[in-house]
């Protein structure tokens, strides 16, 4: 017997379950993209945390709400989510596919990575988060489900208050007083590696790298982890 993808899910769900769908989805009150809102800081300095994300929120007429975010480089990003989220206004926020397809080919194939990616990304996260708020369910469980119950947490090292270089030690003091993190993310080598173009790290570049490691086992031991950024 030849199976097509309809006649194995109502062998496998049954019709009663599919008939519940079905019904589920034509049923769904209409919805539509009605306002878009982009935030960024021009200056990380401003920003009231850190890292600055660039934020995009998509409204809908029914008052359902999505938010997004991406990492920022420069001003071009923050335009780019605003002009990509508003090209949806009157679409059904809904149709994450149509939406996500349509656009990463308005992009004329320069798709390898810059603001127009980053955006797309910024907007594909706010539409999934929009989504599970229209459904009242967790975005988790519209992506199959659980799979890790547990995620285990790091800080990642940006320049707050103290120079993971010089002082790591009193980051991840503060990171198990506060907020009981015991594992920490630096990058030590990116310096040694641009003294020579990125091309190779000397011996005695080495060691001074592994010397923020060195600082944080001495004073931690084996109670914490240390994750280590290469940076590609």
């Amino acid at each position: 017997m030849l199976f097509t993808r309809r006649s194995f899910c109502r062998a496998t769900l049954g019709l009663p379950l599919l008939a519940r769908y079905s019904a589920a989805a034509s049923q769904a009150a209409p919805l539509k993209v009605t306002t878009v809102e982009t935030v960024y800081w021009n200056s990380r300095q401003d920003a009231p945390f850190w890292p600055h994300w660039v934020w995009v929120k998509i409204m809908t007429d029914a008052g359902v709400f999505g938010i997004g975010e991406t990492y920022p480089q420069n001003s071009a990003d923050p335009a780019a989510v605003h002009r990509i989220a508003a090209s949806l206004i009157g679409k059904d926020p809904r149709d994450i596919e149509r939406i996500w397809a349509d656009l990463y080919r308005s992009f004329d194939f320069y798709v390898a990575g810059g603001a127009e990616m980053r955006a797309l990304s910024a907007v594909d996260l706010a539409l999934w988060d929009l989504l599970g708020k229209s459904l009242n369910a967790p975005v988790y469980r519209l992506l199959g489900g659980k799979a890790n119950p547990r995620v285990r947490l790091y800080n990642t090292c940006f320049p707050y208050k103290y120079d993971f270089n010089q002082e790591p030690e009193k980051i991840m003091q503060e990171l198990i007083d506060t907020r009981g993190i015991t594992a920490i993310k630096i990058w030590p080598f990116d310096g040694a590696a641009k003294a020579s173009a990125n091309q190779y790290i000397i011996p005695r570049a080495l060691e001074d790298a592994l010397v923020p490691v060195k600082r944080l086992r001495d004073r931690f031991g084996f109670d914490i982890e240390i994750a280590i950024e290469f940076h590609a």
